[in-house]
């Protein structure tokens, strides 16, 4: 029996890094208001201050394009995530749960080495004033992961057999088509492309490519990897996969300009066996069962909690 791996680490990395590089977008506030209680969850209290902060953090960048309903929208969006962290804060307190002070240390370095000290330090005093401010914040994060691991994704748990009864189900997914692998050269005229077609070998081809060919691909020597049919252009997909492994094809015309193909291997359509997608089906289905649980959960939690809101202060 498998179990479905621990999502602690992401869990902290996506909670904390949307706050961390968010836009501003948070209203003013009266300053006789700042602590004035906007948000009870039972016993919790979220202020007009700690609601504003989260708005100026939370809302992304694109958001300054929006109009007054999809912003309306995601403020709402905002106010539920901030309830469900209550009852979820709530829940570390009765089940005993803490973040050590070697735990937070482990995640304020592993965030430190990724962002870049310079930077991490300049962004990070902006959105908390300091890295104090900040390390609340991800205790407070790495707690509701804590929790999350405790109550739903320890818990789930996906055999191989329930793997292979999907896998048997979906087994056309496990399909993979044909492919070729080609390279291409795009010129403007076909003079252009007549004269580098009489000099193309295989051997050739890719730094012919890197020196005429006017598509992005041709700094790579016109690679365009592997690709099956469908996914690319019909014009494409009919001369690569009718021009034989190791050729180079005719000049194709199109509204871009004259193509030459080199098609540099042929892959024949092979189905995958359970053995080799058995782990990535399960991290799947774990996922699926614990977004599922995690949902159902947080829903029973707002049902038996006192939630109050002032729509004023909002």
């Amino acid at each position: 029996m498998l179990r479905l791996k621990k999502i602690f680490f992401t869990i902290s990395m996506l909670s904390l890094l949307l706050p961390v590089f968010g836009c501003d977008k948070a209203p003013s506030e009266a300053p006789e208001a700042r602590d004035e209680a906007v948000i009870t969850v039972d016993s919790r209290t979220i202020t007009v201050k700690e609601y504003n902060d989260a708005l100026d953090r939370l809302l992304p960048p694109e958001s300054e394009e929006a109009g007054p309903a999809e912003i309306a929208e995601l403020k709402k969006s905002i106010l539920s995530q901030l309830i469900e962290e209550a009852l979820i804060l709530d829940s570390a307190i009765k089940l005993g749960l803490t973040v050590t002070e070697a735990e937070l240390e482990v995640e304020v370095e592993y965030i430190k080495g990724a962002v870049g000290d310079e930077e991490f330090n300049s962004i990070v005093t902006k959105r908390y004033g300091s890295i104090e401010g900040w390390k609340d914040e991800l205790r407070r994060k790495l707690l509701i992961g804590k929790v999350i691991e405790q109550v739903i994704t320890s818990r789930v748990e996906i055999t191989e057999e329930t793997a292979r009864i999907y896998y048997d189900e979906h087994i056309s997914e496990y399909r993979v088509p044909e492919q070729v692998h080609a390279r291409m050269i795009l010129v403007e005229t076909e003079t252009e492309a007549r004269k580098v077609r009489k000099t193309l070998t295989p051997e050739n081809f890719a730094d012919t490519a890197k020196e005429v060919s006017i598509s992005p691909e041709g700094e790579r020597g016109g690679d365009l990897g592997f690709f099956g049919k469908g996914d690319m252009p019909v014009e494409f997909e009919t001369i690569s996969f009718t021009t034989r492994q190791g050729r180079i094809s005719r000049i194709l015309k199109t509204d871009y300009g004259y193509h030459i193909f080199f098609i540099e291997e042929r892959r024949k359509p092979v189905m995958l066996e359970f053995e080799t997608v058995k782990e990535d089906i399960i991290e799947q289905m774990a996922r699926e069962v614990a977004e599922r649980k995690f949902s159902e959960w947080v829903t029973t939690l707002k049902r038996n909690a006192e939630i109050r809101i002032k729509e004023t202060l909002l």
